[in-house]
């Protein structure tokens, strides 16, 4: 089955290429985000979010991780470039914001999932560029710690805390859910974001800001760009240049859960690709299923 494997986007356009920031030394911000989801028709599962998040998000909805908002982890990567007029060089200082990371909503039973560190590669400065890419990726822990929570109550003792763990696991726990995003702001002011590569399991959607983000702080859908239930689409050729207009694709597909069970199978351990696009197995942390022992 054909599958969109990478997905560009232009965003918030709102300045003119002749207003250059390295003349007028400004500042920039630009924020991008993924939101991971499961889609209701991978039949089977205990928890998901419906037919996904809406066309239009909000970033405090993201982060307050209420369950307002239908998702499981969401990435947000937001980045400022600026330069510094007073050296001779006119060079320039990119950098993360303190909000861009890893957000997760509760999995199920309420149990928090684990985070994974945040890799967060050094931004790429180019003649009239600045590359930023972040990985985000969580693991739900909510078998292993349903398990343990029965033992525990069951044997009375602490011992089954460890064990309860360990044998959740090892029957039901799940790979990590990561996907990876590349913001690249220009000196005259536009922005391109893509979603590089992601986890074979749940859907993914990708977001643009919109050009009044900073009053707002608003996302808005740029396309289901993976859909882990069978859905495919078209190619998508999407476009905001400050005024509005987008394109989405038309879609398709099939009830399932091939997907889910392949990332259950082949989510564990290292990437195989250096240079992975769309949706890839294994994980960047390269987290096996069965640890080395004292390592739980």
């Amino acid at each position: 089955m054909a599958v969109r494997q990478q997905a560009a986007t232009h965003v918030g356009s709102t300045m003119k290429a002749e207003h250059n920031l390295l003349r007028l030394g400004e500042k920039r911000t630009v924020s991008i985000c993924s939101l991971s989801w499961i889609d209701k028709w991978v039949v089977g599962l205990l928890l998901d979010d419906g037919s996904g998040p809406p066309d239009y998000v909000g970033r405090e909805s993201i982060m307050a991780r209420d369950g307002s908002t239908p998702f499981r982890f969401a990435n947000i990567l937001e980045a400022t470039i600026e330069f510094d007029t007073t050296n001779p060089s006119r060079t320039v200082k990119p950098s993360f914001t303190a909000q861009s990371g890893g957000y997760g909503n509760l999995s199920y039973g309420d149990i928090p999932s684990k985070q994974f560190q945040t890799i967060q590669e050094r931004p790429v400065i180019s003649e009239d560029t600045v590359l930023f890419t972040q990985t985000v990726g969580f693991r739900t822990e909510s078998p292993e710690k349903k398990v343990q929570g029965t033992l525990f109550n069951w044997t009375g003792d602490p011992v089954g805390i460890a064990a309860g763990y360990k044998i959740g696991h090892q029957l039901f726990g799940l790979p990590p859910i990561w996907t990876t995003l590349a913001l690249t702001i220009y000196f005259d002011g536009h922005s391109e974001g893509e979603m590089l590569a992601y986890s074979v399991f749940p859907s993914v959607t990708f977001y643009t800001q919109q050009p009044h983000y900073w009053k707002t702080h608003q996302y808005k859908k740029t396309g289901t760009v993976y859909d882990a239930c069978g859905y495919v689409g078209t190619s998508l050729d999407w476009e905001d240049d400050g005024r509005g207009g987008a394109g989405y694709p038309e879609v398709s597909g099939k009830w399932g859960r091939d997907y889910y069970d392949r990332w259950n199978e082949k989510g564990w351990g290292d990437i195989a690709n250096t240079n992975p696009l769309g949706p890839t197995d294994g994980n960047p942390w390269g987290v096996r299923k069965n640890p080395p022992e004292g390592s739980w």
